[in-house]
């Protein structure tokens, strides 16, 4: 990723925020703070979306950033959330305590 941004046909004060924003989640997934990789990931593919947006990036280099910041964050942003969408609290029905019958179930 850094060897992208540093080729990017940006003005330098943009490679420097890339650059910048990268090292924040590359030191986010060095420490395995999933929810900070998850929402550092996020802010840098919607500065990258915006950056596009404005002309300051072409379109073939906001799509690179893009597939990089994917595969090198891919997984550790999936895992993220609690299963399936869940809010943590069970899945659909359950009662969220732990013994994975659904409410109304009987014994």
């Amino acid at each position: 990723m850094s060897a992208l941004i540093a080729a990017l046909q940006a003005d330098e004060e943009t490679r420097t925020q890339l650059e910048d924003r990268w090292e924040e989640l590359t030191e986010a997934l060095a420490e395995g703070k999933a929810d900070k990789v998850s929402d550092e990931a996020k802010d840098l593919s919607k500065r990258i979306d915006e950056l596009a947006r404005e002309d300051e990036l072409g379109e073939a280099e906001a799509q690179a950033l893009q597939e990089e910041l994917t595969a090198a964050v891919g997984t550790a942003v999936e895992s993220k959330g609690n299963g399936n969408g869940g809010d943590g609290k069970g899945e659909g029905g359950d009662k969220g305590d732990g013994d994975g019958r659904r409410q109304g179930d009987s014994d």
